[in-house]
């Protein structure tokens, strides 16, 4: 399989079985065309050129970590107070800001980029080919932050693609924790610097320092999903596609010794096989993925989200610190019959 979004290339490749490469061979294709098609919008949105002002410069990985990142802004040290004007990142947006030429720059680098994928040896050749499905963005993006080194630029980020382009062509990348990070990647190149870090704690600026060059760093809360006083008597599983066996075994056992309703909220960014309805199934509540329902008990295998609803009170249980589904939803049965 491509070394390309690893759990998505399992599910498909149980779904279409014998179909699977020449769907690899044409999903090649399709991205190629859609770099052309991605290209001849972009060049007829920078005829309009259009400046972004002194709004401040949003990117975030998903759509729902927007309002994390306004959060984080809102508690950041400002001399003027927080700013109001806010320019989401879009690819129209960019190459109205860079202009006709900044699009054509971007025309070629593209060109200049499929040159030497295709030159690559056949084993990374389909992994690369995959890669390029966001390539116009990227280098719309890069364009941007080279020609605006000062601007500054909010993204959720960690260590992705869009974090390293940023990093090495920005002086003012700022990045805001969404969850927690690994200390053992290795990258093959340096990633630049990040002028503000926004963090829930501070043990977590040295893992960020293990990759980037931290200028400035500040503790921010987000604010929980509604006061005591309100919070529903739920369950909420935030789930995690890789976990989803340990997640099923969690839920089977729970309901067969508590009455409490089951509300379940899909990752919004995995992709999901057959086994997601089992899950669904055991859940009373479906949440949609912009949903941050206001719950009395929390739990999931191991998101970062535990620590919003563990900072307003909620009970939080982490299966991956339990050991394991079952011993999970044995020891949230025994902490809910000692809470009575």
């Amino acid at each position: 399989m491509p070394n390309y979004k690893p759990m998505a290339q399992i599910a498909l490749r149980r779904r279409v079985g014998r179909l699977y490469l020449p769907f690899l061979v044409a999903a090649a294709g399709a991205i190629a065309l859609r770099q052309i098609a991605d290209l001849a919008l972009a060049a007829g949105r920078s005829i309009r050129s259009a400046r972004l002002g002194d709004d401040v410069c949003l990117l975030p990985t998903v759509p729902s970590n927007r309002a994390l990142i306004l959060d984080a802004i809102a508690q950041a040290p400002a001399s003027e107070g927080p700013p109001t004007l806010f320019a989401e990142l879009t690819p129209a947006k960019l190459a109205s800001a860079i202009g006709v030429r900044g699009v054509l720059r971007c025309a070629l680098a593209i060109a200049l980029l499929y040159g030497r994928v295709l030159s690559a040896r056949s084993g990374r050749r389909f992994d690369l080919l995959l890669h390029m499905r966001d390539a116009t963005a990227l280098a719309l993006l890069t364009a941007f932050a080279a020609e605006n080194p000062e601007r500054a630029v909010w993204t959720d980020d960690h260590y992705q693609r869009w974090a390293f382009l940023l990093s090495n062509a920005s002086r003012r990348l700022c990045i805001v924790q969404h969850g927690f990070l690994s200390s053992t990647l290795e990258f093959p190149h340096r990633f630049g610097t990040v002028e503000m870090l926004g963090v829930r704690a501070e043990r977590f600026v040295d893992l960020f320092a293990a990759y980037f060059r931290v200028e400035r760093w500040f503790l921010f809360q987000r604010e929980p999903a509604a006061p005591a006083a309100v919070r529903q008597d739920i369950l909420l599983l935030a789930s995690s596609a890789p976990h989803i066996d340990e997640e099923i075994a969690f839920l089977t056992r729970f309901r067969a010794g508590s009455g409490l309703p089951v509300a379940v909220k899909l990752h919004p960014a995995h992709v999901y096989d057959v086994r997601k309805d089992t899950l669904l199934d055991l859940a009373d509540i479906v949440c949609a993925k912009e949903d941050r329902p206001a719950v009395s008990v929390f739990a999931s295998h191991s998101s970062f989200m535990e620590l919003d609803y563990e900072g307003g009170g909620a009970l939080t249980c982490s299966i991956a610190r339990c050991g394991g589904g079952e011993a999970a939803a044995e020891w949230l049965l025994a902490e809910l019959k000692a809470l009575g």
